[in-house]
């Protein structure tokens, strides 16, 4: 049964009623479940080198075992705004353990020793979305 209670108001009355809440009816945000870490990285040659090595340099990180998924592409060029970027490495990973893990590894070690003479540069982003 509702409990009213009235306030005074310039005109007369106004009926209020009033609701008891228990802490089991309060709606509680749902707890966070956990979001793939996405790794975008951004790899443009050096002008005198192939983009072709970069690619071959990257590549072989698709064999290390931690991504859920790992791609390494060249960029499309097609933004009217922006076309430095050579080539993208987007990778997703369970946790911050697997991306630490991969990062860790000896063909990620490898990548870095064949690709970092050519590359001119790199930008990096590790992202939950």
């Amino acid at each position: 049964m509702p409990v009213f209670s009235e306030l005074e108001f310039a005109s007369g009355k106004l009926a209020v009623q009033k609701v008891n809440l228990k802490q089991e009816s309060l709606i509680y945000p749902e707890p966070r479940i956990a979001q793939l870490i996405r790794h975008i990285v951004f790899f443009t040659a050096k002008p005198d080198q192939d983009i072709a090595d970069v690619l071959d340099g990257l590549s072989i990180l698709k064999n290390i075992p931690h991504a859920q998924k790992l791609e390494v592409t060249a960029n499309r060029k097609s933004d009217p705004i922006s076309q430095e970027v050579d080539v993208v490495v987007y990778g997703e990973f369970e946790n911050a353990e697997a991306l630490t893990a991969y990062k860790a590894h000896d063909l990620y070690q490898e990548s870095i020793r064949r690709v970092r003479p050519i590359r001119e540069m790199r930008l990096a982003a590790d992202v939950e979305f």
